[in-house]
């Protein structure tokens, strides 16, 4: 068994649809039999569901084509309705919510709850503990708000508002807490394999504080979500280049060899950009990766 946990990132999330894209290609075995994501990795790991990856990448294709984000005049909120138009096609042409439902795989979209509690959107029947709200996933409209709810950036994007546990919550992107949500997956997985997508490369993380220096709001998400994710990371210790350990959990993490383009940039150029990026670092670590999975 192996686990996948993929960051937050925005329009970064392009690089990590490239890599498994094309690491299935070479690896046919390629399967995920839990899968946690933040953001527009809590967005991405739906589409994996057939296990084919195409799905994922012919999504990107799609955004480069597509003005899924566009700046109102007063300001720095996106307008997502494109995007939801095109989401709710997605989710219906693809039958993708009774795939979900029916997959033997572990699917857990995390975002958080105004309230300060985490709800992680789900397949299955997960125990709910303390701090956590599980919302089991049964309608298209619940597989619409999970997608919505974990990609909700506070100030940026608008509110998503919906019922749990008889309660009416504000939803917001995943990243407030757990840019990179591993903890779930240790939590509520089994498997002691688990592959990591992260969108920085992974020394930058180490010096955050020589990065992101100008104040605009875009640098200081991406800032704070850096943070975050070393956080998050902080349990494990690295043994090698990309491979990291904690108690009897192995950890191989994929980042970019050099920066991706911003978080909120969707244009052609951007996710072409990401693309060429995913391809070089693959051809870079696809032995190793490839080793890690099998062995």
């Amino acid at each position: 068994m192996v686990g996948l946990c993929w960051e937050g990132g925005g329009a970064k999330g392009a690089f990590g649809a490239k890599i498994l894209y094309e690491l299935k290609k070479i690896y046919k075995e390629l399967k995920f039999s839990e899968l946690c994501g933040t953001s527009v990795g809590g967005i991405s790991i739906f589409f994996l569901v057939d296990d084919s990856f195409r799905i994922l990448n012919s999504l990107w294709e799609k955004i480069k084509d597509i003005e899924n984000f566009i700046f109102k005049e007063e300001g720095i909120r996106y307008n997502t309705y494109n995007f939801l138009i095109n989401l709710v096609k997605t989710i219906d042409s693809l039958n993708l919510t009774e795939k979900i439902k029916k997959s033997e795989s572990l699917f857990i979209s995390v975002a958080v709850a105004n309230d300060g509690k985490i709800v992680l959107f789900t397949n299955k029947d997960l125990d709910e503990r303390n701090g956590v709200y599980i919302k089991k996933i049964e309608t298209d409209e619940d597989l619409i708000y999970a997608i919505l709810g974990t990609s909700a950036i506070p100030k940026f994007f608008p509110q998503v508002r919906y019922k749990i546990k008889d309660k009416i919550l504000t939803l917001l992107d995943g990243g407030v807490k757990y840019t990179f949500p591993i903890k779930f997956l240790i939590d509520y997985g089994k498997s002691k394999k688990i592959v990591g997508i992260i969108h920085e490369p992974y020394e930058k993380l180490l010096n955050i504080t020589k990065y992101l220096i100008r104040i605009y709001p875009f640098n200081l998400v991406e800032k704070y979500t850096m943070s975050l994710t070393k956080k998050n990371l902080k349990m494990f210790k690295r043994v090698e280049k990309n491979i990291f350990i904690y108690e009897d959990y192995k950890l191989f993490l994929i980042y970019p060899l050099i920066d991706l383009p911003g978080a909120m940039d969707f244009s052609r150029n951007s996710i072409e950009k990401s693309f060429e990026i995913a391809n070089e670092t693959l051809l870079k670590i696809k032995d190793d990766l490839i080793s890690f999975l099998k062995n």
